[in-house]
């Protein structure tokens, strides 16, 4: 068997991988056991490299570590400053392959999601008109402002994030019970087919 551990800074992306990664890749790979793993120290690279390391001492070479957290707000990791100025899908690559040499273990795969978790939220934004009826005309504002002004969720930066958008037309948002709703009810396809590097990571996962 093979053991899956991700780190996760959130409850949300705890939530994200118990309830919606871990089916998925169960029913992909039955003989690979999948946990999430809160990161529950002051949020720091050093945290995170000791919490990537301890797990990829567990059990030798049957284990696999990846991460998800989110770029937006992330702390130093390796290669974050130095590709500022880059676009964003090339930003993020950058930093994954400046993390994974950091670590330097074959068994861990980085991610990190643009710009955060509720890029994700974005893929379905109509299931909140059901949560929120009386936000109907806001929810489809933003939506059409979505698809007119951005190629894929994940390109919607930190200028005005995803979370800020949402909470714009939805001040009752609740992140972890709202997101977590929208992302399990779209399902893994429709948000790997709309966010390409989400996609990849998961094609990534798949392959273990």
């Amino acid at each position: 068997m093979t053991y899956l551990f991700v780190v996760v800074e959130g409850g949300t992306e705890l939530n994200f991988v118990q309830q919606v990664l871990k089916p998925h890749l169960k029913g992909a790979l039955p003989d690979v056991f999948v946990g999430a793993v809160r990161h529950k120290e002051r949020f720091t690279y050093t945290g995170l490299q000791k919490d990537i390391r301890r797990l990829l001492g567990r059990r030798g070479s049957q284990v696999v570590v990846t991460t998800m957290i989110d770029l937006y707000k992330a702390p130093t990791v390796p290669g974050l400053r130095e590709s500022e100025t880059l676009p964003s899908v090339e930003r993020v690559q950058k930093i994954e392959d400046a993390f994974a040499k950091d670590i330097h273990d074959a068994r861990f795969i980085p991610y990190l999601q643009l710009h955060e978790f509720e890029a994700l939220v974005l893929c379905g934004l109509h299931l909140l008109e059901e949560r929120y009826p009386g936000r109907q005309a806001e929810i489809r504002d933003l939506e059409k402002r979505i698809n007119r002004q951005f190629r894929s969720p994940e390109d919607v930066d930190r200028l005005q994030p995803p979370s800020r958008r949402i909470l714009q037309a939805i001040p009752e948002y609740a992140k972890i019970v709202d997101g977590i709703y929208v992302v399990e009810t779209v399902g893994i396809h429709t948000l790997r087919e709309k966010c390409r590097h989400f996609g990849e990571w998961l094609a990534a996962l798949e392959r273990f």
